[in-house]
């Protein structure tokens, strides 16, 4: 094995334009910035040879760097609501690589899951090799039945599937959803299919608990909650 191909890299998107929640990066949790938790909880891991924060927002990249982290400053491009995580993951990649550094495997952590810990971040990694993974994608079970999901359309309701998966929830299939808190990736792969559902995707399982994601200030209040409820 080179010194390349076990080098592991960090990536923590963080864009600063947020509709549903201004400024959620910068939120605090039990008094820091969701942002610095992410930079925390990696170097805690001991993990990463780099742990980078992308951005365009100058206040999170001073935070950023505060906690630790390289900063990459990513164009406005990259800064736009339909802007992908694959994209921003690419465009590192490209710019550390021109710089000379190369990373077997990388690690892209959310800042919006406030619950995650460096355990988190080790137990998934061993998955990668244990099960010879092109990626380790952590999850969370839907709490609800998505397959009973209604739409609405010219004002009435319609099963978004269909009547033949109404039936009990024990015949249906379990569906899960990347919960944000890891999601590693070989390099060499996910550069030639520039997609992270690639041939052998393996899941990380994780409790409900722990999947918390920030979407809108309700979300850090129940975290909030849910963190003191584990102290105490």
């Amino acid at each position: 094995m080179t010194r390349a191909s076990a080098r592991r890299l960090c990536v923590i998107p963080a864009r600063g334009g947020s509709k549903r929640f201004p400024g959620k990066n910068l939120a605090r949790f039990e008094g820091k910035p969701l942002v610095a938790h992410a930079v925390d909880v990696a170097r805690r891991s001991r993990l990463f040879d780099r742990v980078v924060v992308s951005t365009e927002d100058r206040d999170i990249a001073r935070v950023a760097a505060r906690a630790g982290a390289t900063v990459h400053r990513r164009s406005r491009r990259l800064a736009s609501d339909s802007a992908r995580v694959v994209d921003v993951c690419l465009d590192v990649l490209d710019d550390l690589t021109r710089r000379g550094e190369r990373f077997g495997a990388f690690c892209v952590l959310l800042p919006t899951s406030p619950m995650r810990t460096a355990r988190h971040v080790r137990e998934s990694w061993a998955l990668l090799d244990r099960r010879r993974a092109d990626v380790v994608m952590s999850v969370v079970e839907f709490p609800h039945v998505p397959w009973w999901a209604v739409r609405e359309a010219r004002g009435v309701l319609r099963l978004a599937f269909g009547p033949r998966l109404l039936r009990s929830r024990s015949r249906l299939p379990r569906l899960y959803r990347h919960n944000g808190v890891a999601l590693w990736a070989r390099t060499d792969g996910f550069r030639r299919a520039k997609e992270f559902y690639g041939r052998r995707v393996v899941a990380y399982h994780m409790d409900r608990e722990s999947s918390v994601d920030v979407d809108h200030p309700l979300d850090l209040e129940f975290a909030t909650f849910l963190r003191r409820g584990r102290k105490a």
